[in-house]
């Protein structure tokens, strides 16, 4: 379908993160980046500063949108943050989180951050594309056991990544299989910078579609109150 969304609002919030789950995160980004209707992209260039309730309507201006403010599918806004920026809790109250940064080997969205602030603490992950590495800064609070994972379809050198990695201060067992390298990481602040893999464009797929780099910063705060969750989609743009 030319990574056109062509899903309501239960099978867009489903479809993303089950393409990140399943070796198909790259597919997952492209559509979210999609700027051709149906696509968040497409309301932007409308002049959307909202979400619309609907994907059919041409332009705004026709006036046959039923709301321009609705948040049927914000369900993008969880996506960036668990699966493109790569915050991922793994137990009740963020006690375990997998850390799993969300490039794609063709590099399309080279830039992602985000905050969370949980009951135990900030929780932070930023990710950037310098050159040929992946430079991975965050912070985890005292109370909470952490995983950062790299997996083989963003594009990394995972033996290379995993020799990096091993014996640093602050990193413990290093988990290494055919697809995937997952690392336990003690709290506090760290920063890594981790080797691209020199083949990855072959790993990145290639359709004839046009993307364009941009960047993805989310701020999420969670409170303890319920009812009292906000999540902000800060900037998508070229």
């Amino acid at each position: 379908n030319g990574d056109r969304l062509n899903t309501g609002i239960h099978g867009t919030a489903a479809l993303l993160p089950a393409l990140s789950k399943n070796g198909h995160h790259a597919t997952a980004v492209r559509l979210a980046r999609q700027r051709q209707r149906p696509s968040w992209g497409y309301m932007l260039d409308q002049g959307a500063t909202t979400l619309w309730e609907r994907w059919l309507s041409d332009r705004i201006s026709r006036g046959d949108m039923n709301s321009q403010n609705h948040p049927a599918f914000g369900s993008v806004n969880a996506w960036i943050h668990q699966h493109l920026v790569g915050i991922q809790a793994l137990e009740p109250g963020y006690a375990r989180v997998r850390l799993q940064p969300g490039v794609t080997a063709d590099g399309s969205v080279p830039h992602a951050s985000s905050t969370l602030h949980t009951i135990r603490g900030p929780i932070r992950l930023d990710w950037r594309l310098d050159g040929e590495t992946l430079c991975v800064v965050f912070e985890i609070p005292p109370s909470t056991r952490a995983e950062l994972r790299i997996a083989r379809e963003a594009g990394l050198d995972l033996d290379a990544c995993a020799s990096t990695l091993f014996g640093l201060p602050g990193v413990g067992k290093v988990l290494r299989d055919e697809d995937e390298l997952r690392v336990e990481v003690a709290p506090g602040a760290h920063e890594v910078r981790l080797p691209r893999d020199p083949d990855s464009s072959r790993l990145a797929h290639s359709d004839g579609v046009a993307t364009d780099a941009g960047e993805i910063r989310v701020i999420s705060r969670t409170s303890s109150r319920p009812g009292d969750d906000t999540k902000r989609l800060e900037t998508l743009a070229d």
